[in-house]
């Protein structure tokens, strides 16, 4: 292009340029609006995930998921969906524990990142958080019994195999676990001895299990046996083999009988029935009238045994002549 041809160009561009000039800027703006109005936006609640592959664990709550806000065309943004979005808290390369401010990594599915234009906004984008050391400790496992076992019966003890378990997470978490629970374990109207099988329940969300998980199943025996029971009855004392021509002078005294033995038999004694009991002094080959100190002897039913008697012997008067 000549000079001429230059000039003239320039000449046709700045000729009437302050109505050209105005007419450009409201061109740029239709254009703007255009594009701000044909773009729209759609917030999802997007699950957070920890990733914790290093030496530190989240020591506290962490929050279930976070708001993910897109923004983009109009037709594009209707096609994501909350499986096009993943958020992470990675903590894996903090080595100390402390609190930390740790940032929401937000990523999108293959087909999500390539439309254009999309913008992305997470709320809260920063999340503060307690982290510490990772350990790893044996704890004891204990039986959760629920239910009552057939009356007269009781549970006398509970194995479990193994009797530990390994756990991992926060130091201080860890520290703090006196034992891992059993899954629940039926006992009621159980009359004798079982075994089965049972899981474990995590103590805590903020640690796991290591080597197994919450379905494995550990080996669990329940010893189950009658009930055992002790029990005082007050008894009168009466005389044994006494001799025709000798007879007990006054009432002889009661006694207190303390008594051990199967509950569902103990049940059915008392003062007022006391079938199957008795509490006597033996006068066998006492031949004269005196004053006799004699041992008191007790009777009881199958199943119960005498622990203890009150007073274990009483004074005896006789005389002459037969008991009236």
């Amino acid at each position: 292009m000549t000079m001429n041809g230059i000039k003239n160009l320039l000449a046709g561009i700045t000729r009437n340029w302050y109505i050209k000039v105005p007419c450009l800027v409201l061109a740029l703006g239709l254009h703007y609006f255009y594009q701000i109005s044909s773009l729209d936006q759609r917030s999802f609640s997007v699950p957070l995930t920890v990733k914790a592959g290093g030496l530190t664990l989240p020591a506290g709550p962490v929050p279930s998921s976070v708001r993910v806000t897109v923004r983009g065309n109009r037709n594009d943004v209707a096609g994501i969906s909350e499986n096009d979005l993943s958020a992470i808290l990675d903590i894996s390369y903090y080595s100390q524990g402390g609190a930390q401010n740790v940032p929401v990594l937000v990523s999108l599915s293959d087909a999500a990142a390539q439309l254009d234009p999309l913008e992305m906004r997470v709320t809260p984008d920063v999340i503060g958080l307690k982290v510490e050391l990772r350990k790893v400790r044996a704890v004891p496992i204990k039986p959760m019994l629920e239910g009552l076992v057939s009356p007269g019966r009781e549970v006398t003890g509970v194995t479990v195999m193994p009797s530990t378990v390994q756990v991992s997470g926060p130091e201080s978490v860890v520290d703090r676990l006196a034992a891992v629970w059993t899954q629940t374990i039926d006992i009621d109207s159980r009359q004798v001895s079982f075994t089965g099988q049972v899981g474990l329940e995590l103590p805590t969300p903020l640690v796991r299990f290591v080597e197994v998980s919450r379905d494995t199943k550990i080996s669990v025996i329940v010893m189950i046996a009658e009930k055992i029971v002790t029990q005082r009855i007050t008894l009168p004392v009466t005389p044994d083999n006494l001799a025709g021509d000798l007879r007990t002078v006054g009432e002889l005294p009661t006694v207190e009988v303390e008594f051990s033995g199967s509950q569902n038999i103990a049940e059915t004694i008392s003062a007022a029935n006391s079938l199957g009991t008795a509490a006597v002094v033996d006068c066998a080959g006492i031949s004269e009238t005196g004053i006799y100190e004699l041992p008191v002897q007790v009777t009881l039913p199958a199943g119960l045994s005498v622990t203890a008697v009150n007073p274990p012997s009483i004074p005896v008067e006789l005389a002459a002549g037969e008991e009236e």
